[in-house]
């Protein structure tokens, strides 16, 4: 007697018909985790130009009665004002679209070539170009521009408050420096968070659209199976949901950060009501 399906879920009839897995986009999401890391290295130039000469001169004083005297806030600000005007050329919105662009057009090819070989091989057809397939590349390159931005605007503001920590603290102007560039490698890891987590998404979000031009509406959630996935994607695996219906608390596959499941398209024929089951 086979096992009910989840309760309130389809499940399939006995054709089966369910996709292969995609291959990853790896290559694309190191391409464009080097390009935003490049950013934050420019950011770590312009802070060894602007800010680390002007080191000694910020560093706290000590008088005759070694009475502390800060360094004025106010060369604080102009200095971080020089840094924004170094890496404004950087970071111009123009340079920030294209580098989004360049990430989505690759993650669109990308996708056309795995979900038509993944939908032919189930007889479902081919991947299309489409409008909806061009909008969710809109918002990506939208989404990205701004999360590269938050990139700068973050790491400038740490700049700023290890320079007043380390003026007010009296640390000596080397030490500053090195907690500076130190520092910097927090930016370079949410540089690679978001690369990798970005093109992901739009990889399944463009899956998922093609499957739907397909007919496809629903899937079967498969995780990676290595024992790092999330407990709750880990519960998901093997089994079937509609498109329209994801679980609550998980949404669809690929959608949390650094999500790296799949949805694997289900033809719609082989998809059958199960008796057992009871959406009440």
């Amino acid at each position: 007697i086979p096992s009910p399906a989840p309760r309130g879920r389809r499940r399939l009839g006995r054709r089966k018909a369910v996709g292969k897995p995609q291959r990853p986009p790896r290559a694309i999401q190191l391409r464009y985790s080097k390009a935003l890391e490049g950013l934050v290295e420019a950011i770590k130039r312009a802070v060894q130009k602007v800010i680390l000469p002007a080191l000694p001169r910020l560093a706290p004083r000590v008088d005759a009665l070694n009475a502390r005297v800060d360094g004025p806030a106010s060369d604080i600000d102009a200095l971080i004002e020089q840094l924004r005007a170094e890496l404004a050329p950087v970071f111009s919105k123009v340079q920030l679209r294209r580098l989004a662009e360049i990430a989505g057009g690759r993650t669109n090819e990308w996708s056309l070539a795995e979900t038509s070989r993944q939908l032919a091989e189930m007889g479902a057809g081919t991947a299309i170009r489409t409008a909806a397939v061009a909008d969710q590349i809109d918002l990506f390159v939208s989404t990205n521009v701004k999360l590269i931005q938050s990139v700068e605007s973050t790491a400038l503001g740490r700049v700023e408050n290890l320079l007043l920590q380390g003026v007010r603290s009296g640390s000596r102007h080397e030490d500053i420096a090195s907690s500076l560039i130190a520092d910097l490698g927090v930016s370079s890891s949410r540089a690679r968070v978001i690369a990798r987590d970005q093109v992901s998404k739009l990889n399944a979000e463009l899956s998922r659209v093609r499957q739907a031009q397909a007919g496809i509406t629903h899937f079967e959630w498969m995780t990676t199976r290595d024992g790092r996935e999330r407990e709750t994607h880990a519960e998901n695996d093997g089994k079937i949901f509609a498109y329209d219906d994801p679980p609550a608390e998980t949404g669809l596959p690929g959608e949390d950060v650094n999500c790296r499941c799949q949805a694997l398209p289900i033809l719609p024929e082989t998809v059958v009501e199960d008796p057992d089951s009871s959406t009440g």
